[in-house]
């Protein structure tokens, strides 16, 4: 029987997202299947399947709620550990986020790890590099929700379009790192050098939201609904958020931001806002 590499991913979409990646590209090196657990909980509450297209996915999805993905959580002090017992006695070895985080920039030690021996990692980062693998062919939205990416492009018809993504809330880095005032004067120089841009804005504040909006006026074109981690809506929305802003003509987004960093990856035309 063919060894495995059994992942639960963790944090949010993006994160998720890019873990799985990290996972298939080392499966594949490995020459090892991936399933993944995808667990629903605070961080993001919606099943994969309600998000992207489960047919012909290269690996497999086991949907798992709060109360059977309890075996697979992290083992920590609020959990007693517990968990930490059932996956040794499940699996030949386990690694977690600690783990891969000393080995992500020793791809070879990673293999040497893995290979050969049914695994079971907890992570929510790119810890292996899986810069072969396409994530618009991998993580295809639902049909509801590519009919809500098409007609949010549509606004943008003949437009040249740039996407904005500005994190902020609880992203302290963002905030310090990708300041308001690097964002309005990039836009400010598109807005100069072309009568035809457009802006599609994703943006978590949304005093930004008002003032971006009232700097730019027609130019800019947002989203009324609210992207949240705890309801199955909010994680849809994100997702339609994520795809809009990759098909964008280009993209500037937020340091520090995973969201944004898969956005660049997945649009390959834009740059993050640092100062």
């Amino acid at each position: 029987m063919s060894k495995k590499i059994v992942l639960s991913p963790l944090g949010g979409l993006a994160n998720r997202m890019r873990s799985i990646m990290s996972a298939l590209a080392l499966a594949e090196k490995c020459g090892m299947t991936l399933e993944v657990f995808w667990i629903r909980d605070k961080g993001l509450n919606c099943c994969f399947s309600d998000l992207f297209c489960v047919d012909n996915l290269p690996f497999k999805v086991a949907e798992l709620g709060r109360m059977n993905g309890f075996k697979y959580n992290v083992p920590r002090k609020r959990n007693l550990y517990i968990t930490k017992f059932f996956q040794n006695t499940r699996f030949e070895q386990c690694l977690y986020e600690n783990d891969v985080i000393l080995l992500k920039d020793s791809p070879d030690q990673l293999i040497d790890r893995v290979r050969g021996k049914n695994t079971f990692i907890a992570s929510g980062i790119c810890f292996y590099p899986s810069d072969d693998i396409d994530t618009k062919s991998l993580f295809i939205p639902t049909d509801e929700l590519q009919s809500m990416i098409n007609a949010r492009s549509y606004m943008f018809k003949g437009c040249y379009v740039v996407g904005v993504h500005i994190r902020r809330t609880d992203n302290l880095v963002s905030i310090s790192e990708s300041p308001l005032e690097g964002f309005i004067a990039k836009m400010n120089e598109w807005n100069k050098t072309n009568r035809d841009v457009c802006f599609y804005l994703a943006t978590d504040d949304l005093t930004v939201k008002a003032t971006i909006s009232d700097m730019f006026l027609d130019k800019v074109c947002t989203s009324g609904s609210e992207v949240s981690r705890s309801t199955e809506n909010g994680m849809k929305e994100a997702v339609v958020e994520m795809f809009t802003l990759a098909n964008t003509d280009y993209f500037i987004g937020s340091y520090y931001s995973s969201f944004s960093d898969l956005i660049l990856l997945m649009n390959g035309n834009g740059e993050i806002i640092h100062k």
